[in-house]
């Protein structure tokens, strides 16, 4: 999420220092076949992530827009992309 010039990550589960972040260049609600052709067509690669590889489940989503739910302080659920509670 951009905030000002600087960009905020927000992931769904501890992430150990030295692990790369990654993000989504579509929709990942596509399936696994449109998701790995999009990206092989219009990026040149073969994406090596968890859901491409064995098509894990889609994590909860904002239902105004693709942003991630994740749980906050206290454990109260917001969007990634709005803050939404």
């Amino acid at each position: 999420m951009s905030v000002g010039r600087n960009i905020e990550f927000y992931t769904l589960a501890p992430v150990p220092a030295g692990e790369p972040l990654c993000i989504s260049y579509l929709d990942p609600r596509e399936d696994r076949v449109e998701r790995r052709t999009h990206l092989q067509n219009g990026y040149g690669f073969t994406c090596q992530c968890s859901r491409c590889q064995g098509n894990a489940p889609l994590p909860e989503l904002c239902p105004k827009h693709l942003g991630y739910i994740v749980g906050g302080a206290g454990g109260s659920p917001w969007c990634t992309a709005c803050s939404r509670k």
